[in-house]
């Protein structure tokens, strides 16, 4: 998978992607926050081991030595006629996570 862009933790409505650093287990999600804030949210559920997190139930049925990291996979920019964001990354999603199953991510 090529990514051409850079994108920090400041962006918001993107398609992002989770890997555990000692499996090959991935999560794709959307977000129409900040990306830290996202990230926060997730690591914040694993130490918390919340139960509707699905990277906090890795790591909980894993152990603490799986370690996720993430990346941006697509920020989406908003146009000059705006339109629902929320949708146009839903759809990203759905592409980004077609993608790295063809491209071999997956188990």
């Amino acid at each position: 998978m090529d990514v051409d862009f850079y994108a920090d933790c400041r962006p918001r409505h993107l398609v992002y992607f989770s890997f555990c650093t000692c499996c090959h287990v991935f999560y794709i999600g959307k977000t129409n926050r900040f990306f830290k804030e996202c990230m926060l949210k997730h690591l914040m559920d694993i130490a918390y081991a919340k139960e509707t997190s699905a990277l906090a139930k890795h790591v909980q049925a894993e152990g603490a030595q799986h370690v996720f990291n993430f990346m941006a996979l697509e920020v989406m920019q908003p146009t000059i006629r705006g339109g629902d964001m929320s949708n146009k990354v839903e759809e990203m999603e759905q592409n980004g996570f077609y993608c790295c199953k063809l491209t071999g991510f997956q188990d």
